[in-house]
């Protein structure tokens, strides 16, 4: 049998041999030593070296050694219930699934484990690892095309070869851009979503990459008014806070980011707005519940508490929260810079579950814009391609314009003399809409004119306002308001609950529907 190829070197045809197909039973390309390398620095190095596994995609199936991928499936369970990892956690997780006895007991996960090295080494051997991965996983396809080819039956060629020029187009391009994990057909995808969609509904599913905000309306899965945590189902990635100078955008997202971390979730924050001293600081405090201006005035248990919530944060510092200062690099004074720092510090350290950047309009470009509208709308169009690149959760501030600031303060009543209410939408966001429109969730920080107990709160002097969290966009899941109540001085949103108190005001706006 001849294979007819074209040449392009001398535009001439040319008949040559099908090279032989791989002989049966022979070996499929892997390394043994690489695969028992890195899991022996994953088991030692947990903190540092499975993150850069996650990021890299690895499962079970990625080791060519079925005891390998079943030692690797034990620390990926492990890591997921933010459980110990250690040789003991291993054996005993691989215990309780009955994997042990099957890979040759304790003395074979001791024996896969005796590599000597440190973290510094496990970039070589993941690149090992993943070079054989793509390698089977080729060989695999090329096999299903060769049988699909003997099976050919007429049906339109082109739609024939699709599928499979699809996917080596695809590997070809993930090999030359370094990128990691496996080559996934669109079949792939759509069976993960069948996975998915039946993990969830037996409440099986995979929460570990889910962002939480504190409030049982976004969080609690189980309501049928939840709107739902960030990243869930591989969307919501890209998030936008918006709102007007004070009403506390960078204490949500700072609260956001430390809950992350309290779940032993990976936060990695670029801070513009302040210092990494001020953003610690109030983290510190916002935990603790204690107002630092006030510290020689308050209890002394306020002191024990924030210093408490301080070693927790050194304790966790460099190693679940990751903090950057604009000072820190002259890069991020613009989107691409900030995006060229996140992308190496990935490829370093592995994917986080949340980037934080505060905020977006407080940053340049790093090419010619003819306005300001297109600077941001470039620096919008930057910061989605960074999180659909990376694919963990990002949290973006965003101003409002001062002549959508000035409506939303006016207080207005009906014939009746009832108040009503205008809430933020897309044209309240300063200098661009691009950020809406690239945006997943956009959620407002609203401070109603009037409160739920009818006091008027137009004043600059309010303390402790009660602020509206509208979540006026979502590609997926539930839009509408979440009541709280913002204690600036301890610099944190608590839900809000009157009861009863009488139904709040009429609202008018996108977020309308809501049940107010």
């Amino acid at each position: 049998m001849h294979l007819e190829t074209y040449s392009a070197a001398d535009s001439a045809h040319a008949s040559r041999a099908l090279a032989a197909l791989p002989e049966v039973g022979r070996a499929l390309p892997h390394s043994l030593e690489a695969e028992e390398a890195l899991l022996a620095l994953v088991i030692a190095y947990p903190d540092e070296v499975f993150p850069l596994c996650r990021n890299a995609k690895f499962s079970e199936k990625s080791f060519y050694d079925p005891k390998h991928g079943a030692i690797y499936a034990a620390v990926r369970l492990l890591a997921e219930a933010q459980r110990p990892i250690d040789l003991a956690t291993v054996a005993e997780r691989l215990r309780e699934t009955g994997d042990l006895e099957r890979i040759g007991g304790y003395a074979t996960l001791t024996q896969v484990t005796t590599y000597q090295g440190t973290s510094a080494h496990a970039r070589h051997w993941i690149d090992q690892v993943r070079k054989f991965w793509i390698l089977r996983q080729t060989i695999r396809q090329a096999q299903k095309a060769i049988e699909q080819c003997h099976g050919y039956s007429g049906e339109p060629f082109a739609e024939f070869l699709a599928p499979h020029a699809v996917w080596f187009s695809t590997a070809t391009a993930r090999a030359r851009q370094g990128d990691s994990g496996a080559v996934e057909s669109l079949g792939t995808v759509i069976a993960q979503i069948r996975a998915d969609v039946a993990a969830r509904a037996a409440g099986t599913e995979d929460r570990t990459g889910w962002i939480h905000t504190g409030f049982p309306e976004f969080d609690n899965l189980d309501s049928s008014s939840c709107m739902m945590p960030f990243g869930s189902m591989r969307e919501d990635g890209n998030v936008i806070i918006g709102g007007g100078s004070s009403m506390g955008k960078s204490v949500l997202m700072r609260n956001i980011a430390s809950l992350a971390v309290e779940r032993g979730q990976r936060a990695l924050v670029y801070t513009i707005e302040t210092t990494r001293y001020s953003f610690v600081q109030s983290m510190a405090a916002t935990t603790a519940r204690a107002s630092v201006r006030g510290l020689a005035r308050a209890p002394k248990d306020h002191v024990a508490r924030l210093d408490r919530s301080l070693a927790e944060l050194e304790a966790k510092a460099d190693k679940k929260l990751f903090l950057f200062e604009k000072k820190d690099d002259v890069a991020f004074d613009t989107i691409e810079g900030i995006a060229a720092h996140a992308r190496a510090w990935c490829a370093q350290h592995g994917t986080p579950h949340v980037i934080v950047l505060d905020y977006l309009q407080l940053i340049g470009v790093g090419k010619r814009c003819n306005s300001r509208e297109q600077e941001v709308a470039h620096i919008s169009h930057t910061w989605q391609a960074l999180q659909r690149e990376l694919g963990c959760v990002t949290i973006g501030g965003a101003q409002l314009n001062e002549a959508s600031l000035s409506k939303l303060r006016t207080v207005k009543k009906d014939k009746e003399g009832k108040v009503i209410h205008e809430l933020p939408d897309r044209g309240a966001l300063r200098e661009s809409q691009a950020l809406y429109h690239d945006a997943d969730v956009v959620i407002f920080l609203h401070m109603p004119v009037v409160d739920g107990a009818g006091r008027e709160q137009v004043g600059l002097d309010t303390t402790n306002p009660e602020m509206w969290l509208c979540v006026d966009k979502r590609r997926s899941g539930v839009r509408g308001i979440v009541k709280t109540r913002f204690e600036k001085a301890h610099g944190y949103f608590k839900p809000l609950h009157e009861a009863g108190a009488a139904r709040s005001p009429t609202a008018t706006g996108p977020t309308s529907k809501a049940d107010y």
